[in-house]
């Protein structure tokens, strides 16, 4: 018999039999145990005393909580954000309906928890044979996880139903979920390879690579050298404070100074870091960094002479220098320098060195410094003078470094001539003295020493000399000087032509064959042609008609005769004339010689009309030459006008008798002066004007003495 017929039998019993009949059916326990989780008991009984006080076994209301959970979408091991799906299911396992459903989750909001499906008609109400089925679903926090579920490994969750007809239900399902504790280290630098002292930069990041946050985390870092590194961090604690978050990494860093000790010794440089944490227990990580160290010994050596080439006894100089190029410290250095000679030359006491006592450090300089003393003997045999180094250190092994220097050495036989002349400039005649000076600036001996001097006219000069033959007679040796003597005199006419004056010397000897050692000594002739013109009158002043005469003189003031004298004379008319002369050329015809005065003669005849201009009279003359151009100069007169006018009047009558008679007057006008007078007029303030008559019509002109 179904679950639903024995509750409809039941109850239909109750309803229509009444009294006198117990039971159409005995319920059993079976009947009413549910297999799943029963929330009403099992068994109820209700009393019926109507019926002969038996007891009557029914079950009109009754209900299941059943609360599953869905772990399929959860991680393995389980993570924060994991989600847990979760179902109620509501049965109404007895014959009445159920209302006020209300559930109460212990992880699950009741407004997160959704009635998914059962409610069949839609009335919110557990009707008998209805199964309602709720859902809703809880995130894994990182509390979860760190507690591990509170301390028992599983998120419990326990719901509570409540309806109006039954007590409160309960169901619980339990979720485990797992703790793994998990970090990474990673050690970097950021220089994989040096050469060199540096600085080397370490970063330490530790990241949190498992499901639950760490703490107590603890670094200890042995850099290269063995010493215990000062961390600078965590950088990036972005979460929790103190605490490395799940996913979080923590960056720490410190530097360590490679020094040049560490490159010396070649090994690399490894930097190690120890990392534990308080969930890991004695699990201890670690990584290292390393960087490779790469060795160069190298040196350079240089070798310099201070006299790359020699042509007489003299010291060479030189100087050593041995430069650590490579990137370690040379030690045991030693050098083997062998003179030009074939000597072995001991170097000792180099200057530089600064660093370690007797070890050349990176970069360092060692300085040595010797010298050579050339002979005679080297010159004769005229070959270079080499003299070469060598050096080699520990650490470069057996593979020497070296250098030479060499010195050139040269037989030549060699003279300079050296020409001087007294006078470098010359402006007038006069006398040139030359003195001649030979020196063998080579390094052999010179002899049959003969010297050609040419004189500015062209002719060979008898020269004076050598005056100075120190040495060996008549061989002009190694560093001696010759000198010789010559003159010559210099004409107007060199003056003249004025080409600069020059004597060259030619010097020849045995030892430099067909070669000529020559020099020159110049004179500039300084050419200054010049000249003075003046012009002179014999009056100054005049107030007369006359005759003034002029007086024209031309000096030749420079230093060269002038040619092509032309003389133009305007006079104050501004009439040209031709002037007389020259009254003086002593010298060459027709060419007025340095400092000669040629002299020129010329008259002019004042007029009545120079007077009357009164203007002064100028008489102008150019004169022009072919060297040195044109001169001006005037003679000035002045013209001094002296105006004058007399009148004598006198009378006809010696006396009149009666009133109305007539006077008769003579009036003499005069012009006394030197000038011309115009527009005169006669007036007398007794004498009518119009009774006034001249034998010239008024107003007149009077000339001087008229």
């Amino acid at each position: 018999m179904s679950r639903f017929s024995v509750k409809l039998c039941s109850a239909l019993s109750a309803l229509f039999f009444g009294t006198g009949l117990t039971s159409v059916y005995a319920l059993t326990d079976d009947d009413f145990t549910n297999t799943g989780t029963v929330i009403s008991s099992p068994t109820q009984y209700e009393n019926n005393e109507a019926n002969n006080n038996s007891e009557v076994l029914v079950q009109p209301k009754g209900l299941t909580v059943t609360k599953a959970a869905d772990t399929s979408n959860m991680s393995t091991p389980t993570k924060a954000g994991d989600v847990i799906t979760y179902t109620v299911s509501l049965d109404n396992i007895g014959l009445l309906d159920l209302t006020g459903i209300s559930l109460d989750d212990t992880i699950i909001p009741a407004a997160d928890l959704t009635l998914a499906s059962g409610d069949i008609n839609n009335d919110a109400i557990l009707n008998a044979d209805e199964i309602w089925v709720y859902s809703g679903s809880y995130t894994l926090s990182q509390v979860d996880i760190d507690t591990h579920g509170g301390g028992d490994g599983d998120i419990d969750n326990t719901v509570t139903v409540t309806t109006n007809e039954l007590s409160s239900l309960s169901d619980s399902v339990e979720v485990p979920i797992t703790q793994a504790p998990e970090f990474a280290v990673v050690k970097t630098v950021d220089k994989a390879s040096i050469s060199e002292p540096t600085t080397l930069v370490y970063e330490i990041k530790v990241t949190n690579t498992g499901n639950q946050t760490l703490s107590g985390l603890s670094l200890v870092d042995t850099l290269p050298d063995g010493a215990v590194g000062s961390l600078a961090g965590p950088e990036n604690d972005v979460g929790s404070a103190g605490v490395l978050d799940v996913g979080e990494s923590w960056v720490y860093t410190l530097n360590y100074s490679a020094t040049q000790t560490d490159i010396d010794d070649g090994a690399p440089l490894v930097n190690s870091v120890s990392v534990t944490t308080a969930e890991t227990g004695t699990e201890v990580k670690t990584d290292n960094a390393q960087t490779t160290i790469e060795t160069t010994p190298a040196m350079v050596v240089e070798k310099i002479v201070d006299i790359t080439d020699v042509n007489a006894p003299t010291t060479l100089g030189y100087t050593i220098t041995v430069e650590n190029t490579g990137n370690v410290t040379l030690n045991n250095v030693q050098s083997v320098d062998v003179l030009p000679s074939g000597e072995i030359d001991v170097l000792v006491s180099p200057t530089g060195d600064a660093g370690i006592l007797n070890a050349l450090d990176v970069g360092e300089t060692w300085t040595y410094a010797t010298s050579y003393s050339v002979t005679q003997t080297d010159l004769d045999a005229a070959t270079d003078l080499v003299n070469s180094v060598e050096f080699t250190s520990d650490e470069t092994g057996t593979s020497s470094v070296g250098d030479i220097a060499s010195t050139s050495v040269t037989s030549e036989p060699l003279m300079s001539v050296a020409k001087t002349v007294d006078t470098a400039t010359l402006s007038a005649p006069g006398t040139l003295s030359y003195s001649i000076a030979i020196s063998n600036t080579g390094n052999v001996s010179l002899t049959d020493v003969t010297p050609v001097d040419t004189l500015p006219d062209g002719s060979t000069a008898a020269l004076v000399g050598p005056l100075t033959d120190v040495g060996l007679a008549g061989q002009l040796d190694v560093g001696e000087v010759w000198k010789y003597t010559t003159q010559y005199s210099v004409s107007q006419t060199k003056i003249n032509v004025g080409v600069a004056l020059t004597n060259a010397v030619a010097v020849t000897s045995d030892q430099t064959g067909d070669l000529e050692f020559y020099d020159t000594a110049k004179t500039t002739l300084t050419q200054s042609p010049a000249f003075a013109v003046i012009k002179n009158v014999d009056a100054s002043e005049i107030t007369e008609v006359g005759v003034l005469s002029y007086e024209i003189q031309v000096e030749n003031t420079g230093n060269v005769s002038l040619s092509d004298i032309a003389v133009t004379d305007t006079m104050p008319d501004g009439s040209v004339v031709v002037v007389s002369g020259p009254v003086a050329d002593v010298g060459g015809v027709g060419v007025l010689d340095v400092n000669e005065t040629w002299t020129f003669l010329t008259q002019y005849a004042v007029t009545q009309a120079d007077l009357n201009a009164g203007e002064a009279l100028i008489n102008s003359v150019n004169v022009s030459t072919l060297e040195a151009g044109s001169h001006t100069d005037t003679a000035i007169t002045t013209v001094s006008q002296e105006p004058s006018l007399s009148i004598i009047k006198t009378s006809q009558n010696e006396s009149f008798t009666a009133v109305g008679d007539s006077v008769h007057y003579i009036f003499n006008v005069m012009n006394n002066g030197n000038v011309l007078l115009n527009d005169v007029v006669v007036s007398d303030p007794v004498v009518d004007t119009d009774t006034i008559s001249c034998v010239i019509p008024m107003p007149f002109s009077l000339a001087p003495g008229q």
